[in-house]
């Protein structure tokens, strides 16, 4: 039997926002908002640790020997914070009658081998965007938060630097999800080009409710285009513009080398073009 619980997860401004829309105005699917599952990771270990030492302090106040006090393990710890996030998926979709909830947390990147384990029965959907178009939109992103707090942020950083602290992640996160996916052959985790979803929306959306095994139509699909296309989030603020060409007109063609030098194999991996461009 299916797992009722998929995740979904990107680089951020890998157009992980717009595919949890999409997922959330599924008549099937509920996937309310962004979340940050690493609260509970980090949290319940220490909670766990400091009622392991409350034992042992109880213990030693009573003189008691140590061997036989019963601890809570790792392992025990590991599936009190899944059963946790298990929950707080259900509480999701008490107001939709709906076959799977999800969420999107992007934090699932950097741990992607510890969380692929841990949830070991649920799909994943990782959404990959050009790195160099992630570079520009967070540039601009981070320039409006600095803004908004009377800051300037391109007195912090340039674009260029934003760009190759980018590659230097993209390259090092990316490739352990790539070491899942041949092994796996799509059973539980379904790659998809940010790219590809503006260009084919119906076709990538399909792909995309084919791997959830929900209903998946051309009416549907329209429906779902109309209720989520970009003009209606673009706000300036966070939804700025969503190209996928922007970072040729911005990037130096001695950055745009730089780029392919150092991270021209996983640019290729997805298909990204690795010529310098105007």
């Amino acid at each position: 039997m299916d797992s009722p619980y998929f995740f979904c997860f990107g680089y951020e401004k890998s157009g992980t926002t717009f595919l949890q829309l999409i997922l959330d105005e599924h008549p099937e699917l509920a996937c309310p908002n962004e979340v940050s599952l690493s609260f509970f990771f980090d949290s319940f270990p220490k909670v766990f640790k400091d009622f392991n030492t409350q034992i042992f302090e109880f213990n030693e106040v009573k003189g008691l020997p140590n061997e036989k006090i019963f601890l809570l393990d790792k392992s025990f710890i590991k599936n009190f914070t899944k059963e946790a996030v298990f929950k707080i998926l259900n509480e999701y979709k008490k107001d939709k009658n709906v076959r799977l909830v999800g969420v999107k947390d992007n934090e699932f990147l950097p741990f992607f081998s510890e969380r692929f384990r841990i949830f070991n029965q649920e799909k994943f959907i990782f959404i990959v965007r050009d790195p160099r178009s992630i570079a520009i939109s967070l540039y601009h992103h981070n320039l409006r938060l600095y803004a908004n707090e009377g800051q300037d942020y391109s007195k912090k950083t340039t674009i260029d630097k934003t760009l190759f602290s980018v590659m230097e992640r993209f390259n090092t996160e990316v490739s352990l999800v790539l070491e899942y996916l041949d092994s796996l052959s799509g059973e539980r985790i379904l790659v998809i080009k940010y790219e590809d979803l503006l260009v084919d929306f119906e076709k990538i959306t399909g792909q995309i409710f084919d791997f959830l095994k929900v209903k998946n139509n051309k009416e549907l699909t329209k429906e779902i285009k109309e209720n989520t296309k970009f003009s209606k989030f673009q706000d300036g603020k966070f939804f700025r513009k969503g190209s996928t060409d922007e970072w040729h007109k911005i990037l130096k063609p001695e950055t745009q080398q730089k780029v392919i030098d150092y991270g021209g194999e996983i640019l290729k991996y997805f298909g990204y073009t690795t010529e310098i461009k105007n």
